[in-house]
């Protein structure tokens, strides 16, 4: 499908999806090193959260395949590598995949997508879960290497 006008913007429904699987590939892999770098003392639930968060990212981009296949995208390899990033740069990549599925959203309404819309609607809830289990973990400074101005 091509690039269509919705309020005056123009909306490459393509170009979304790429964005969308690069950023919930990368947020996987981040919380894939977060989960690694919990030290024993830590919540004993930040582990196994990070883990699962892990997990919902890779479900999203398997969830996304055939919308990007339909949009005529090339393939999308997820590198091995697992970035080890403050935990407030975390939750700036989680804001970003949140912003992203909402453009990806605006371009399933604008092309009529409706199946596009529906996934939009369930991985985008998925996504706001990451990001409040984000923010109150760093208010606690219950992730490795977070500072709240707290102390």
């Amino acid at each position: 499908m091509a690039a269509r006008e919705a309020h005056g913007v123009r909306l490459d429904v393509r170009e979304q999806l790429e964005l969308l699987v690069s950023a919930e590939g990368v947020l996987a892999r981040a919380f894939d090193g977060l989960a690694a770098s919990v030290k024993p003392h830590a919540a004993d639930d930040v582990a196994p959260q990070a883990w699962y968060a892990a997990d919902v990212c890779r479900r999203h981009i398997d969830a996304l395949a055939p919308h990007v296949s339909a949009h005529s995208s090339p393939d999308h390899s997820r590198p091995n590598d697992v970035p080890s990033l403050p935990a407030e740069d975390l939750l700036l990549l989680a804001s970003l995949v949140a912003l992203a599925w909402d453009m990806v959203g605006t371009a399933a309404w604008a092309t009529a997508d409706d199946d596009l819309g529906a996934l939009v609607e369930r991985c985008s809830e998925q996504t706001h879960r990451q990001l409040d289990w984000l923010m109150r973990r760093l208010y606690y400074q219950e992730l490795p290497g977070s500072t709240n101005g707290r102390d």
